[in-house]
Parts: structure tokens; C-alpha cells; sequence
């Protein structure tokens, strides 16, 4: 499977200059613990922020193949605005269904609050068999709000999601992801940036 979707992901990703931080082989040692990530992006485009999270993971289904952890590592569950499902071709909606795309109603009012529920409460369990990785977008429909700062459009669902978890499993791991778009080089980057532990009180 994560052979498949590596293979995919660089297909789907196609021929693009990308810039990524390597050092403290962050990438490497993400693999290596063999634990579930919640990972958290900014979301500055809707066309490329797809292509974004796939050259990310591509990079990491390779690290998982190389250090021979293919069967046993999380699979990607990457939570999208159901929108953008619904507005692709059924074929490839397939695809990213089978890629691990899981829609959500992020409507900034009256969103389905309950099916969004019953979707979370299935990843979780997942997140705590250590079967997922998490890909989530905090700004969700906020990323239209050009204006605000990340810290007035990130929503709560993050905090909410650590907060169940946390004193469940040893600790919640928490790696933050940085897309940005050179205008002018043509070269786009990703940035990994630490991973936050998160751990019951007093644990």
C-alpha cells in the first residue's frame, strides 16, 4: 500500500521545484519513531496546497520503505473541506478517498456538526491503535479571511483532538508543516518544524 501511494503521490505531484529543510533529519526520524503524527499546515491554496501534501508525503512513504516499515506505519488521513471532494470527477475522488482524504462539513456556520463528529471519533481510534497519521488544515474555511493572522483564523479542532487524546496514549506527538510559494523563483517550499509532545499533567 504505502508503495502505491508513494508511487502515486509523485505522480500526482508531477515535475516541481520544491525546497525542504533536511536538517536534524526530521523527515527521517518522523519514520524511525514508528508513532502516529498529528500534522497541522498552513492553508494558503486550495490548488496547491493538495500538491504540497503530496510531495510531503511522498517524502515520507519513501523514509517508511527505506527503513523497511512499510506494513507497520501509520497510513495518511488527511482531513479536507468534503467541497473539494465533491467537486472533483468521480475518478478522482477515488483516488483521493483511497489516498486517505476523509471530507469534513467546515462550513464556518451551521456545519454538520454530528457527521463531523461521528468522522473524528473514528480517526481518533485510529490515531490511538497507532494505525494514522493525521494531515489537518486549522484554518479550515478561515483561509479566505486574507486579512487576519493564523492565530485569529486557526480553529479548534486541533486542541480539541489532543485534548481527547492526551493521558490515552503516552503522548501525543504534534508536527507543524510550512507551505510557501515563491512568485518569482517559481520554487515552492516545505517546512517541517518541530515536533510538540504533548503529555498528560503530571505524567
Amino acid at each position: 500500500y504505502i508503495d502505491v501511494l508513494s508511487r502515486v503521490s509523485r505522480q500526482y505531484l508531477g515535475k516541481k521545484n520544491l525546497e525542504v529543510n533536511f536538517e536534524n533529519n526530521r523527515i527521517t526520524n518522523l519514520a524511525k519513531s514508528g508513532k502516529p503524527h498529528i500534522f497541522i499546515m498552513n492553508h494558503d491554496s486550495q490548488a496547491k496546497d493538495p500538491q504540497m501534501l503530496a510531495a510531503f508525503n511522498t517524502l515520507l512513504n519513501d523514509e517508511y520503505l527505506a527503513l523497511g516499515l512499510a506494513k507497520t506505519c501509520p497510513r495518511p488521513r488527511i482531513i479536507l473541506n468534503e467541497d473539494i471532494l465533491l467537486s472533483m470527477n468521480e475518478r478522482n475522488r477515488n483516488i483521493f478517498e483511497k489516498m486517505g482524504s476523509v471530507g469534513i462539513d467546515a462550513s464556518i456556520h451551521d456545519a454538520n456538526t454530528k457527521g463531523n463528529t461521528k468522522k473524528f471519533i473514528k480517526l481518533m481510534r485510529e490515531f490511538l491503535k497507532g494505525e494514522v497519521n493525521i494531515f489537518i488544515f486549522p484554518e479550515g474555511k478561515n483561509s479566505i479571511n486574507k486579512s487576519r493572522s493564523l492565530a485569529e483564523k486557526f480553529q479548534l479542532g486541533v486542541a480539541e483532538m489532543v485534548a481527547r487524546l492526551t493521558g490515552r496514549v503516552p503522548e501525543v506527538n504534534v508536527t507543524p508543516l510550512g507551505f510557501a510559494y515563491g512568485k518569482k523563483s517559481q520554487v515552492d517550499g516545505i517546512h517541517i518544524g518541530e515536533t510538540i509532545k504533548f503529555r498528560k499533567e503530571g505524567d
